[in-house]
């Protein structure tokens, strides 16, 4: 299923050394997974803005508490070095208390950030000359 997933799929130990990594991984980043493996995961994804007070993927993903669902925003770059956004859902794998690592998802997004980067410029500039436009100017 993993390798069907449109999604790169991730899992690491407690130290958040990577462990697995789903075939998609090398199609989204152009990088060897064999290469991969044994790195940390905050060598491939970063946070895009501090989230929960939390600065790095590495401290976000291990004071998510066990239930915690939904994602955040992150970015990578390819091997050519292209800066792409993503959402990643994350989660702690634990047995009887342990922590034994985690896993999680990673949803290229950056057509859709574009997007939003585009709708939000063509509504704070005139279309015509590019210029900021009156809702900018009140805004500044």
């Amino acid at each position: 299923m993993s390798e069907a997933a449109s999604d790169w799929i991730w899992e690491t130990d407690a130290r958040q050394r990577l462990v697995y990594l789903s075939a998609r991984f090398h199609e989204l980043t152009g990088f060897a997974e064999a290469d991969a493996l044994g790195q940390p995961l905050a060598r491939y994804l970063a946070l895009e803005t501090p989230v929960e007070g939390h600065r790095s993927l590495a401290e976000l993903v291990a004071a998510r508490p066990p239930d915690a669902t939904g994602g955040f925003v992150c970015c990578y770059r390819t091997r050519e070095g292209q800066r792409r956004s993503c959402r990643v859902a994350a989660r702690a794998v634990r047995v009887g208390g342990m922590l034994l690592g985690f896993r999680g998802t990673v949803s290229d997004i950056t057509v859709e950030v574009e997007a939003q980067r585009e709708v939000r410029h063509m509504s704070l500039h005139d279309p015509l000359t590019g210029l900021p436009n009156r809702i900018l100017l009140i805004d500044r």
